[in-house]
């Protein structure tokens, strides 16, 4: 699949607009969106909302650049624009979902509301938005992986792309479409079995899900490698993983669910 489309939507002077960036946000808009519907069909009570999820979205921007940063130590020497600036390096997904959980846990905590459910809601809303988020970063070529001859490589000929120079024109691991098309299967997979799946499970799948999408992604991506073979993402995706499959292992099923919880949302019946 070759990529011709010029990645700047907008270009004003030093001031640049990419698609990578409009479908950032639009990927926080339908996650936050998602998210608040589960939430209330969840029985979450809808105290601060907005203000909780712009919080979350700052919280996750942060812990995930610092990530960024920790991997790649020239953008400090470089300067305080280099170190906010989101297009070189982006923000690490699995470091910022662990910045997002915790404001999550903190809100939950101080307005007295289940943590499970916030958190169930919110691993759904990290799914839908990965899976929008990533179609930006396919056109933008901001997320690519090793050099690949097979039918589903892509290849970006412009050299206004994202993609290392010597990346252009060549074929490459789309690791965005990989990661996209994992998470829209793992919301279908969870929509499906909702009203099987306890109180735990619900929260605990989608962020056992979210973070072996990006082990298994991670073993492509172009980033040197950390400790015993995996990359920085890699071990935050298997701590995800770790978390996840251990809650589920170790649930405690006696406990009846929640009669709120029993069924998935209905769009047509929730209103915001």
């Amino acid at each position: 699949m070759v990529i011709a489309i010029d990645p700047l939507v907008v270009a004003l002077g030093p001031l640049q607009l990419r698609w990578g960036a409009v479908f950032a946000v639009l990927a926080v808009l339908a996650g936050l969106l998602v998210g608040k519907r589960w939430a209330l069909a969840l029985g979450v009570r809808p105290v601060g909302l907005a203000w909780l999820g712009a919080l979350v979205v700052l919280a996750g921007v942060v812990s995930g650049r610092a990530l960024v940063l920790l991997e790649r130590p020239e953008l400090l020497r470089r300067g305080v624009l280099a170190v906010l600036s989101l297009a070189n390096g982006g923000v690490s997904l699995p470091a910022a979902a662990v910045g997002g959980a915790g404001v999550l846990f903190v809100w939950a905590m101080l307005s007295r509301q289940s943590v499970g459910a916030v958190w169930a809601a919110a691993g759904v809303a990290l799914l839908v938005g990965e899976a929008v988020g990533s179609l930006g970063l396919l056109l933008s070529g901001e997320y690519v992986g090793q050099l690949l001859e097979a039918p589903w490589a892509v290849v970006y000929s412009r050299p206004e792309s994202s993609v290392p120079p010597t990346l252009v024109g060549r074929g490459v691991q789309p690791l965005v479409l990989y990661s996209g098309l994992w998470s829209g299967l793992a919301v279908g997979a969870l929509w499906a079995a909702w009203r099987s799946l306890t109180a735990v499970e619900r929260w605990a799948l989608p962020a056992l899900a979210f973070g072996l999408g990006h082990l298994l992604v991670g073993y492509a991506r172009i980033e040197p490698v950390w400790w015993f073979g995996l990359r920085s993402d890699q071990l935050v995706a298997l701590g995800w993983m770790v978390v996840g499959g251990l809650a589920v292992l170790f649930q405690r099923r006696a406990l009846p669910r929640p009669r709120s919880a029993a069924n998935p949302p209905s769009y047509g019946r929730i209103k915001p």
